[in-house]
């Protein structure tokens, strides 16, 4: 697929006031928090990839991508993908000790995981062929052995959180975009940058059957 995919990792949230420099509105202060406390709560147990506490909080964020009007880039906004090894995860263990190990013990090829997907189209002719991907993780760590949740609220609730109202405001502002924006929530990045190694895969190796529904896609 000939296109120009062009990443940027939301690391941490966005304040309203670096916004305000450039936009005519600002993100929603009580929707971040809201948003980040869900994602961060003891209800979801650390959102270990693979697991229902990961999928409740995929459902959180698609609930949530539905209302501001975001439309899924592929048939449906999960998108899931299958582990390949643990390999980044074992080159790891030495830095990272025990908590690694929980990770390689959780990997399993018969979990579910899912990454969350969709698309902003753009409004040039040539323009919205290109793709800006805008992208957090929403996993974290889960509970170790000990009964410890890792509750990940900057690693990534409050990446996932700002993404998701990114998404809102740049659908807000939809007919001054030129390049299309694709917007992705990904699984298993702990275990081992799984999710956007799973997305990037699928993006240069787009099949007919997956872009029925995103003609942008198919035609770049």
């Amino acid at each position: 697929m000939k296109t120009k995919l062009i990443a940027v990792l939301c690391l941490l949230s966005l304040t309203p006031s670096i916004w305000a420099q450039t936009q005519d509105f600002s993100p929603s202060e009580a929707r971040l928090k809201q948003n980040v406390y869900f994602l961060a709560s003891d209800s979801l147990r650390g959102r270990k990839a693979g697991t229902e506490d990961a999928h409740k909080a995929a459902d959180f964020i698609i609930a949530d991508y539905k209302a501001s009007g975001l439309k899924p880039l592929f048939s449906n906004f999960l998108v899931p993908f299958q582990l390949e090894s643990n390999e980044y995860a074992q080159n790891m263990g030495d830095k990272m000790g025990g908590m690694v190990d929980d990770m390689i013990n959780g990997l399993s090829s018969k979990r579910k995981y899912n990454n969350i997907v969709g698309i902003i189209e753009g409004n040039d002719p040539k323009l919205k062929h290109e793709f800006v991907v805008v992208g957090a993780h929403y996993d974290h760590l889960g509970v170790n052995s000990k009964g410890e949740i890792f509750n990940g609220a900057d690693d990534n609730a409050s990446g996932t959180a700002a993404v998701m109202e990114i998404a809102r405001m740049l659908i807000q502002q939809q007919s001054k975009l030129k390049r299309s924006v694709i917007i992705a929530s990904f699984d298993a990045e702990e275990m081992g940058l799984y999710g956007s190694k799973a997305l990037a895969d699928k993006l240069l190796n787009a099949k007919d059957s997956d872009t029925r529904n995103c003609p942008i896609l198919k035609d770049a």
